[in-house]
C-alpha cells in the first residue's frame, strides 16, 4: 500500500532552515570525530569503523 493511501502514515520533509541546521549538525559531528580519532592511523580508523558496524548490526 502506498503512503498516500495509508492513513496511518504521515510524510514529512525538512524546511530550508531544517536542511541548513541538519547540515551544520553533520559538519559539527564530523569535525568532532576528526578531532577525537584524527590521531589514529588510517588502518586503525578503518578497523574501528568495521568493528562499530559489526556492533551496530
Amino acid at each position: 500500500m502506498s503512503a498516500a493511501k495509508d492513513r496511518r502514515a504521515t510524510l514529512v520533509a525538512l524546511t530550508a532552515e531544517g536542511t541548513r541546521v541538519s547540515a551544520a549538525i553533520r559538519a559539527a559531528r564530523r569535525a568532532e570525530a576528526d578531532r577525537f580519532f584524527g590521531h589514529l592511523p588510517g588502518t586503525d580508523r578503518a578497523e574501528l569503523a568495521r568493528i562499530l558496524r559489526t556492533l551496530r548490526g
